[in-house]
């Protein structure tokens, strides 16, 4: 069986602010296998970003590919 490692990661919804800040985030458990967690996190650490950081850089990139980013929410 593997082990799974529970961590929570807080997605962030953009917005169309002109420095693209950040806003509301939702925190939710993330079931990881260890192995990709320690991966993860090197990968962070290479990158000087946190684990959570890397994490919704990897997900908004993934959805870009896939031409799903979230749409932005007009601000007046």
């Amino acid at each position: 069986m593997v082990e799974a490692i529970f961590c929570v990661v807080r997605l962030t919804q953009f917005s169309t602010v002109v420095n693209k800040s950040m806003s509301k985030k939702k925190a939710f458990a993330l079931r990881v296998n260890e192995d990709m967690l320690k991966a993860i996190e090197k990968w962070a650490a290479d990158e000087f970003r946190s684990t959570n950081g890397q994490i919704e850089w990897m997900l908004m990139k993934g959805l870009k590919e896939a031409k799903r980013e979230p749409k932005s929410k007009k601000t007046e």
